[in-house]
């Protein structure tokens, strides 16, 4: 309001003359300044930097969480409580969408005399990194009959990059350890036993959330099922009856691997939609960059597959060397680098955790499975099937080769 009655005052001097003479006003050079200089002020001021909290307190698996606001309007800053049955550390984070990448820790620990509370941040499913600036301070820990109680003061704005805001923060998650390290320098702690999320009403307290389904589990299934065995039983199949069951061996071939190119086209998909929706960076590892070049190496080898069934001669004994000898060598690099992104994505999605190796001994044992059917099923094929020479031997040795291979 002021700026506009500024805006319009007289200049002296002539600009008065002028502006009597043609009878009506015009802003001043002074009004102009000021409403830049108002503007300016304007646009430094925080937008919804201030939220009203109540206190409100939730118990889910034992774990309580309790929100103590130092005023339930205009909050400035809140005491946190949070119990969790351990005797090691215990974190609550603060998450715009439920999820550990991109979200806001503290992390408290008692060692016998040591108390520690740290302010980190996390951009993926590891451990959580120290800020630069520690935003948080330590009220008590305790820890008693198996139980570790955190209490910590946290302000609303801290103005500092790596936190985010009680705002923003439409989700609380919180997770425990066995271990007391990060009381300790430098600080480090396990893997979390157990860990959840509620959802964070600023005026509605805190509620239970169901997550759904974890996009990755679904992604990690998908691709397990199209590489892991349509894309090698679709390698295979042609070995093990491209000569008993005639032309209709490119059908059953087609079939099971355009069935492995539409769950591998959907498991890529899916994956991206979740790394979007976490705001995460899309290819920023070898566990995306690898799987990106699969994916291409894939639809590729759809078309060199299409261009040697168009370009077979019945009459032709070698088979050429593209498109079709390049067909077979792409097959076999697929699954060379499809097991090497497997194993990045398990290593990726588990980070530290203990169940980690249960995943990579029972991957490990998986390939080594597929690659043994693979060495049989080839050796079969080059030193029974394609050194047949009439048409009784080769019925013989289909005897002894084909169930080897259909199994």
């Amino acid at each position: 309001i002021v700026a506009i009655a500024f805006t319009f005052t007289p200049d002296v001097g002539k600009g008065e003359r002028n502006r009597r003479e043609n009878g009506r006003k015009k802003m001043s050079r002074p009004g102009y300044l000021f409403l830049i200089c108002c503007l300016f002020l304007a646009w430094g001021i925080p937008k919804g930097s201030t939220v009203n909290v109540e206190r409100t307190t939730i118990t889910i698996d034992d774990v309580t969480i309790t929100i103590e606001p130092d005023s339930e309007v205009e909050t400035q800053n809140a005491t946190f409580t949070v119990r969790a049955p351990t005797d090691g550390w215990v974190g609550l984070a603060f998450s715009r969408n439920a999820l550990m990448p991109n979200s806001d820790f503290i992390v408290s620990s008692v060692a016998g005399a040591s108390v520690v509370v740290t302010d980190r941040h996390a951009s993926a499913r590891v451990e959580p990194s120290l800020d630069a600036i520690q935003n948080v301070l330590i009220v008590s820990a305790t820890e008693a009959n198996g139980f570790t109680t955190a209490v910590f003061q946290r302000d609303a704005v801290t103005g500092d990059g790596d936190d985010i805001s009680f705002v923003d923060a439409d989700f609380l998650l919180w997770a425990y350890g066995t271990d007391d390290q990060a009381a300790l320098p430098p600080h480090s702690f396990s893997q979390h036993g157990r860990q959840g999320a509620v959802r964070w009403e600023k005026l509605g307290g805190l509620q239970t959330v169901d997550l759904g389904t974890d996009l990755r589990e679904v992604h990690g299934s998908l691709m397990f099922v199209a590489f892991g065995y349509l894309v090698v039983l679709g390698y295979l199949q042609p070995l093990a009856s491209k000569r008993t069951i005639g032309a209709m061996w490119i059908v059953v071939h087609l079939a099971l691997l355009l069935l492995g190119v539409v769950l591998a086209i959907a498991g890529f998909g899916v994956i991206v939609a979740h790394v979007s929706d976490v705001e995460g960076d899309h290819f920023s590892d070898a566990h995306h960059i690898l799987g990106l070049i699969v994916i291409i190496l894939v639809l590729l080898q759809v078309l060199l597959g299409t261009a040697a069934h168009v370009l077979r001669d019945p009459e032709r004994e070698t088979p050429l060397i593209f498109p079709n000898m390049v067909h077979m060598g792409l097959a076999r690099l697929i699954m060379v680098l499809s097991v090497v992104t497997v194993f990045l994505g398990i290593d990726e999605y588990y980070g530290n955790r203990d169940d980690e190796h249960t995943l990579f001994i029972i991957a490990g044992l998986w390939a080594f499975y597929v690659f043994v059917t693979v060495m049989v099923a080839e050796v079969i094929y080059m030193f029974v099937v394609k050194r047949a020479k009439d048409d009784d031997a080769e019925g013989v040795q289909f005897e002894i080769a084909n169930p080897i291979l259909f199994a």
